[in-house]
Order: C-alpha cells, then structure tokens, then sequence
C-alpha cells in the first residue's frame, strides 16, 4: 500500500471501532473498555513517541484518566466515548493534585467531536489543557499520524491491523480458499434464512447505480473501503441463494427482511450512519455466532462473511437511503 492508502485504512478501522464501542460500550466479548485502553496506549506510544501505560492495572476504574506517563513532564489521557462538556469537567474535578503541571490529553472515540466554546473551565489540579489543542477525535489523530515518517506510518498501520484483527472485518484473500469461503456463505444463510425477523420488507434488486454515491449519500465515507473491499466478494452470494431458488425457496427475500429489520431496530438507537453500518454487521455476526457456530471457521472468518451479506444488502437498498433519491426522487 502506499502511505496514503495506509493512513485512510488506518481511519476507517478506528470509525468503525468507535462504532463498536458506541452500540456496544457494555459487551463482555473481551472486556471492551480495559482492553481498548491498552490498545489506544500503545498506538499513542507509537503517533506520539511517549511511554503511556493503562492506569487501570494501579487502579481499576483509575479516576480521572486512563492512560498515564510519569515520564518528563507527564501525561495522562482520558480514552472516552463521551465528548461533552460535562464529561470534560468531570474529568478535570477527578484528577488528582499530584498530576499537577501533567498535559491531559481526551481521545474522543467518535469520528468528529463536537467544538466547544473556550470559555474557562475549572481545573483544580492546574493540569496543563486546552479545549482547542487537547480535545482529539479520530479525525485530529488521522492529522497527526500525516506528519509521522512514512516507516513510523507502517509500523502504526501494522500494529492497528493486528490489534483490530479480531473485531474487524477485514477481507484477507489468503484467508480462505474459494471452495471454504462459499462454505462459509452457505453457513451464513442457512442461520439467517431461519431468523424470526418480523418486516413487510420485500427485497428485490434495483436499477444500476453509483455504489461511491450511495456511500456519500448516506455519510458513510469513513466505511467507503471497508464496504468497496467485502462489496467485491459479496457476489458470491448469488450462487447460494440460486442455490434456494432451484428448491422452491425464496432465500433472498428472507435475509434481506432479517438484514432490514436487525437495520430499522438499531436506527431507533443509532444516529451516526457510520456507527449504524458498524453496529448491523456486529449485530448480525452476534446473532449468527449464537444460532449456527461452527468449529469450521474463526470468528474473524465469520465476520468476514457476515461483512459480505450486510455490504450485499446495503448493494440491494434493503439497508440506507437507495438510489431513489440518488436519481432526484422522493
């Protein structure tokens, strides 16, 4: 790859994973919030050339912040989901007077954080902060990472795909041969088609349309490579379902009323359409993991297939605004 398709694939699986901890903060799957605060240590050693640590292992729930260099001057870091003003001052109120003189540092797990006036804040500890310089989203860490060397890029690129690998779906073509990958489709369908999801949804294919304009349509850039990249297998699934069809049965029409119905059941809950697109193929890998596993096949690998139906089902409108309103239309 080069450096520019590292960093863009380096933002989109930070997005997605702030997706999963938005619909998902609470999952015991692997104890998410300690686990992400060792993964965000070592990327900021890395993008910073700092030596932070989890500050949860001195103290679990550590007040104030997460992540801790006593080196130097000092740092600590508050890795949090909530990017209101009041979690900022309750932030600064917790922290204790012996990190006095510190730099804090709140890494936002969402796309954009919302600004905020620079109106002064209380800081009893007298912690070095600034609401303009201090307040990182992912789109201020994808800034930073662009002035890193392009070796210190690689190494960052490389450290966040082996991290990320187990929630991320990520289409490895050495990960399966042809055969064992429409395996794994067949397994896929075979759960779905038997889901009790209750929709008057019909799915059914719609005219060509710019899959790139779908995505801007609907806000999904951040996702764009993620869903260009599992798109390209996701015909497969054609031969499973004609698979059905030449038995009488209608196996598209039934995912695609499980996949819209996981989609209007979490669009109550979730805003932002990138943490939507996250939380329905995380929402379905759940679902198919916990009614059709197989020893045949990883949890990575299944993801990955669970990935390819839900990009299929976005391809098909049964999931976001479709080309309806790409072509003028109400």
């Amino acid at each position: 790859m080069y450096t520019p398709d590292l960093i863009r694939d380096i933002e989109e699986r930070l997005v997605f994973l702030c997706g999963l901890v938005a619909v998902d903060g609470a999952s015991n799957r692997l104890n998410i919030h300690l686990d992400l605060e060792d993964f965000f240590a070592q990327m900021l050693n890395i993008l910073l050339g700092a030596n932070l640590r989890n500050a949860n292992y001195d103290n679990f729930n550590n007040a104030g912040y997460d992540l801790v260099d006593d080196d130097g001057s000092g740092l600590v870091v508050q890795v949090t989901a909530d990017d209101s003003r009041a979690k900022i001052q309750s932030t600064l109120n917790s922290i204790p007077v012996r990190c006095a003189g510190y730099d804090l540092k709140f890494l936002m797990l969402v796309p954009k954080a919302r600004r905020h006036r620079d109106k002064a804040l209380d800081n009893p500890s007298k912690l070095n902060f600034s609401l303009r310089d201090d307040i990182w989203d992912v789109a201020a860490v994808v800034n930073k990472i662009r002035a890193l060397s392009p070796d210190r890029i690689e190494q960052l690129h490389g450290y966040v795909v082996k991290e990320l690998s187990s929630c991320y779906p990520t289409f490895d073509s050495g990960a399966f041969d042809p055969g064992t990958f429409d395996s794994l489709l067949v397994r896929i369908v075979e759960v779905l088609v038997e889901s009790p999801a209750d929709s008057s949804f019909l799915a059914a294919r719609v005219d060509p349309f710019s899959l790139d304009e779908k995505i801007d349509l609907n806000g999904l850039k951040p996702c764009y490579g993620q869903i260009q990249l599992v798109a390209s297998y996701a015909g497969k699934l054609d031969s499973v379902y004609d698979t059905y069809a030449q038995q009488g049965k209608d196996a598209v029409t039934q995912v695609q009323i499980d996949i819209n119905s996981a989609y209007l059941r979490l669009l109550q809950t979730v805003d932002n359409p990138v943490f939507l697109y996250s939380a329905i193929v995380e929402d379905r890998f759940n679902y198919v993991l916990s009614n059709g596993p197989s020893p045949d096949f990883t949890r990575e690998q299944l993801r990955m297939g669970v990935a390819a139906v839900v990009a299929d089902a976005f391809m098909r409108c049964s999931i976001f605004e479709g080309p309806d309103l790409l072509k003028g239309g109400s």
